[in-house]
């Protein structure tokens, strides 16, 4: 890689990263803004869970993200409680794809379209996460407990609650995934590399 390239990369990773920083800063508000819209979305998707489920999400006291729900078994007539954190679930991995969008080398017109689709697949993408929380805890030994799994299938769904739902790491690359897949075109690899430069370079050597 030559030193243009490394350059060019290096300027890409520094301005994705001052922008999540700037996103992920405590500014006032917007940590409570988020969790309510958080909260409107799960419970307009999930509040009547499959045929039995019922469940209610509620601001928690405490910090801005802080969210406490309520499952029931609507059948059993039981419920039990849980609580995730909107920033965790959510916010983070919107900010870190909106970053890494945003410092792609694009044109403008083309940047604000992607950022657009980053934000909308990154809502399908919490929506799915927080769905295979509800899967992953109703299917534990409880009172409330909807669903019996088999091994295999329960041995599938910790995974997947570990590695998607629990685990920092799947937060990042579900958010480099995503940034792939709504941002970047093969043409686009040149242009972050700053590979682009060098073959017309070669190209005018060559002549």
């Amino acid at each position: 890689m030559s030193k243009s390239a490394i350059f060019v990369l290096a300027r890409f990773c520094l301005i994705s990263l001052a922008i999540y920083i700037a996103l992920s800063a405590p500014w006032p508000g917007v940590r409570s803004a988020y969790r309510s819209m958080f909260i409107a979305g799960a419970t307009a998707i999930y509040q009547d869970f499959g045929e039995y489920g019922d469940v209610r999400f509620e601001a928690e006291g405490g910090s801005e993200e802080d969210i406490e729900i309520t499952l029931q078994n609507v059948k059993a007539r039981t419920a039990g409680g849980a609580n995730i954190h909107s920033g965790r679930v959510g916010f983070t991995t919107k900010a870190l794809t909106l970053s890494l969008i945003a410092a792609t080398p694009i044109s403008w017109r083309r940047r604000l379209l992607r950022l657009l689709a980053g934000f909308v697949a990154t809502q399908i993408f919490v929506a799915g996460r927080v769905g295979l929380y509800l899967l992953y805890v109703y299917s534990l030994e409880s009172p409330f407990r909807l669903f019996t799994p088999n091994t295999i299938i329960a041995s599938i769904l910790k995974t997947a609650y570990e590695f998607l739902f629990n685990s920092p790491g799947g937060t990042v690359i579900a958010a480099v995934v995503i940034w792939i897949c709504v941002a970047i075109r093969s043409a686009d690899v040149n242009d972050i590399l700053g590979l682009s430069g060098s073959d017309d370079t070669s190209k005018s050597r060559s002549k």
